[in-house]
């Protein structure tokens, strides 16, 4: 072990070669799999030479080398249970969404109201006025009271967390896609309802017309 742990590359393939027998053993008890149980014992054996190379010096190779072999095992385990346990909750919402295209503007709107409803008060308003309502920024800074950096930066932020939303219930989406699905939903919304309300989690929200505004169907960048 002194000629391994000296860098001796030779020497260190003679110590992996005599415990891997027993660590294969070790790992395929874990895992439940001789193919899984190799790549641990590899992940092992990289690491000792790491270990080694950065000068650690167990006291005994086979004691040492054997609680890495099972600490890896271990986590092969936990992550292939996260694994199955993310597809048990995400798997059969994103096979629905790729059958039914997750781009349908029904499921679309659906979608987006939810999560829109999950916003504080404040920044939910402030989106609807400007994606909903077409409202500019210097409009809704005058409706809501708020200097007009505040606004932009309000719905930014509003925005990056509907994204999160959405990506976390399956629909992950890029923000120019998810500016664009939000002011087709204000001009969805105006049509069904002759452009006097905007709908967000199923509550009808007035937005009132702002002197020389623009109409709602109007799309202000």
């Amino acid at each position: 072990m002194a000629r391994a742990c000296a860098g001796e590359p030779r020497a260190l393939e003679q110590l992996l070669a005599r415990e891997r027998p027993a660590a294969l053993r070790i790992a395929g008890s874990i895992v439940r799999d001789a193919q899984e149980a190799e790549d641990v014992v590899q992940s092992a054996c990289l690491r000792v030479a790491r270990a080694l190379r950065a000068g650690q010096r167990p006291r005994a190779f086979g004691p040492w080398f054997r609680t890495i072999v099972t600490h890896l095992a271990r986590n092969a385990v936990r992550d292939r249970l996260r694994r199955a346990d993310h597809e048990a909750r995400f798997g059969d919402r994103r096979g629905r969404l790729r059958n039914h295209s997750p781009h349908d503007s029904f499921e679309r709107t659906e979608w987006l109201e939810r999560q829109l409803a999950r916003l504080p008060d404040e920044t939910r308003e402030a989106i609807e006025l400007r994606y909903l309502g077409g409202h500019s920024y210097r409009e809704i800074s005058e409706r809501l009271r708020w200097p007009e950096g505040t606004v932009v930066s309000r719905i930014r932020r509003g925005l990056e967390r509907l994204r999160t939303q959405l990506a976390d219930a399956g629909l992950p989406v890029a923000l120019p896609v998810l500016e664009r699905w939000l002011r087709e939903l204000g001009g969805a919304g105006a049509g069904a309802r002759g452009g006097a309300e905007s709908t967000s989690g199923g509550r009808a929200v007035e937005l009132p017309s702002v002197a020389g505004a623009p109409s709602r169907r109007t799309r202000v960048r």
